[in-house]
């Protein structure tokens, strides 16, 4: 059944010559030549538009309005193989990154909360006793088991407080009278003072019976101490009066020393009252007491620590970790690092809140960050390899499909020679298409040396139809044939005539394709071809003629080669006619030609045995009828040579020789 994807006939047989065996043979088939091409027809597909059917380039049409673009398969393949990839790792990467992004800021933030609790809690600790050990005195002297008038039970009592608290450099009790009853550790003595006159105790009883002044002081400057302390203020009441103020006292360098024992070589930690004040830092643990009365706590550009005193820098940035709502951070860059400086607000301790943080180098402090990094990046490449391995493996997918597409061009076109040998393939489907392919243009190879290429051209652009049927032409034809050869082929052995014949026909072979001549067959040492048909050519006369010259000026510079190697020179006669023809398949059913029938065939050959009585030397003896001559555009491109009777042929004719 004819397929009408190929512009074929379809079911209507009516246009078919009969078959007289009654049934289409497979091998009937294969050796008929117009069938033969509907089958090169559907490997072609296509042709060039402008040798299109109207009904194929109908079709054509309609496929390029649906489908106006195309795509190469290998990009095609490695989009989709890259994509995919890209979809599936992308993902999976997405997913790990952000869950670990999320575990590290995490991890980050409770190590931050870790370091700012730690430093918190101990601190609390090292004033909490202070704090302990001054309500459990004043609960004694609220309940009079401490009598405040005993000097030698109060002194008592005061020492024993000194002794259970180390961190505390002093403790005194101020009476209501402003007399002061104090014990220092510095040198353990017992001292009794009138502190009537000072303003800043007067003062303090004032705040205190308006019950304002009560636990962690400010940080003041102690003239007896000569340093700067930290007093815990405790008013110690009876039955509503105030009987005094309990004042322990802590040393401001006692501190640092506390909080120089939490940090380490990666770790800074620092207590600020205040932004701009240092309350603890390592720096000042070993330090001699300065301060005044006036600026008790040295200022940030006092410390000896540049980390610290660029903590409120201008080129600080945000620390994204989600860290705990009464923490904050930030990060300053360096010149060779970044520090990390976290910090938490903690009030209790005096009117202004303290600040306690540590500053870590981003070396140490950033390892996680660090590591997040590299596996991201480390994600990154193995993603970027992934995608380019993607695109590797479908461009070498897409490559033996683009050496199929390449042997089904030459196989369009019909340049056999072009299409390339598929090599075998791991896959076995493409292994067994690539190899019935090669099978195939080998096969092509063979069929191409028995048909003419242009009738071929010719019925796979306009299908069975257009040759089938035999019909009438105005053509021009040419005989051409070799003198002597007989003699010649009776002193060559089989194989040295059959090369000889063959090189001789692939000159006048070129000869006649490259004026667009069509070979319609090889008759012993003989050519025929023919012009206007299939395509019409309206100067076939001309074509034919030039050919002619052409043969004559290949087979001249031939005999020279000959001559020069020893070789007998070869002598060509050469028969042209024109006029109407019989044009078509002519043949049995299973066996058929695309040839000529007609006088001008039968005119064109005699006209070739006629040369033999052309008596001169020439190579090459081309001899036309009168109507070839008329069909010249140059009348001197012939010579009249005779009037003569052909065989079989009634009457005289023109004879004319080719110059």
């Amino acid at each position: 059944m004819d397929h009408p994807r190929f512009g074929l006939v379809g079911n209507d047989r009516s246009r078919a010559p009969p078959d007289p065996g009654g049934a289409d043979r497979p091998h009937d088939r294969l050796f008929n030549l117009g069938r033969v091409t509907m089958t090169l027809e559907a490997l072609a597909r296509s042709v060039p538009l402008e040798q299109q059917s109207p009904c194929q380039k109908t079709g054509i049409r309609m496929r390029q309005r649906i489908s106006p673009r195309y795509f190469s398969l290998s990009t095609l393949l490695a989009i989709s193989f890259g994509g995919l990839m890209l979809l599936a790792v992308g993902s999976v990467l997405i997913v790990s990154l952000g869950g670990a992004g999320r575990n590290t800021g995490e991890l980050l933030a409770d190590k931050a909360d870790l370091i700012l609790s730690s430093i918190e809690q101990r601190v609390r600790q090292h004033l909490g006793i202070v704090v302990a050990q001054a309500e459990y005195l004043k609960t004694s002297m609220d309940r009079g088991q401490l009598d405040i008038k005993d000097a030698r039970a109060l002194e008592t009592a005061l020492r024993s407080a000194l002794a259970a608290t180390p961190q505390v450099t002093g403790i005194g009790f101020i009476r209501s009278n402003l007399e002061v009853v104090r014990v220092e550790r510095r040198d353990g003595s017992l001292i009794t003072e009138d502190w009537s006159g000072q303003l800043d105790i007067i003062k303090l009883f004032e705040d205190v019976r308006a019950g304002k002044a009560a636990g962690w002081g400010e940080p003041v400057w102690s003239h007896p101490f000569q340093q700067t302390i930290i007093p815990f203020i405790v008013p110690v009441h009876r039955d509503g009066d105030l009987l005094g103020i309990l004042v322990p006292a802590i040393e401001v360098t006692e501190l640092s020393r506390y909080v120089a024992e939490m940090s380490s070589p990666v770790q800074r930690a620092f207590i600020l009252h205040g932004q701009d004040a240092v309350l603890a830092h390592p720096a000042l643990a070993g330090r001699s007491p300065t301060g005044a009365h006036e600026r008790p706590l040295p200022l940030l550009t006092e410390v000896d620590d540049k980390v610290l005193q660029a903590i409120w820098s201008a080129e600080r940035q945000p620390l994204n970790l989600p860290l705990r709502s009464t923490d904050q951070g930030h990060i300053v860059p360096f010149s060779a690092d970044y520090f990390i400086y976290m910090y938490r607000r903690v009030a209790g301790f005096g009117e202004k809140p303290w600040i306690i943080g540590a500053a870590l180098p981003g070396s140490d402090a950033g390892q996680e960050a660090e590591r997040l990094q590299t596996m991201v990046l480390t994600g990154l490449g193995l993603l970027l390899v992934s995608v380019f391995s993607a695109i590797a493996v479908g461009r070498r997918v897409a490559r033996p499909i683009r050496d199929f597409v390449r042997v089904t061009e030459a196989v369009r076109t019909l340049e056999f020679d072009k299409a390339p040998v598929l090599s075998r393939s791991r896959i076995r489907e493409l292994d067994t298409a690539g190899q019935a392919l090669n099978a195939m243009v080998a096969a092509l190879r063979w069929f191409e040396l028995y048909l003419p290429k242009r009738l071929v051209h010719r019925l796979i652009a306009h299908g069975q139809d257009d040759l089938a049927n035999a019909y009438e032409r105005d053509v021009t034809v040419m005989f051409t044939d070799l003198s002597g050869f007989t003699r010649m082929a009776s002193r060559l052995s089989p194989s040295e005539t059959a090369q000889f014949l063959n090189s001789h026909f692939a000159l006048v072979g070129a000869c006649v394709e490259a004026e667009g001549g069509t070979i319609d067959k090889y008759i012993g040492d003989s050519l025929m071809a023919f012009w206007g048909a299939p395509e019409e050519q309206p100067d076939h006369v001309e074509r034919a003629c030039r050919a002619a010259r052409a043969i004559a000026s290949k087979i001249h510079a031939d005999n020279r080669a000959r001559l020069t190697s020893g070789l007998a020179p070869v002598r060509v006669r050469i028969g042209i006619s024109t006029g109407p023809a019989l044009v078509g398949n002519i043949g049995a059913p299973s066996r058929m030609n695309y040839t000529l029938v007609g006088d001008a065939v039968n005119i064109a050959q005699r006209l070739e045995q006629v040369g033999k009585d052309v008596q001169d030397d020439s190579d090459v003896i081309t001899l036309i009828t009168e109507g070839v001559f008329t069909g010249l555009p140059e009348p001197g491109q012939a010579v009249f040579w005779a009037r003569r009777e052909v065989r079989e042929r009634d009457g005289t004719i023109g004879i004319y020789r080719l110059t």
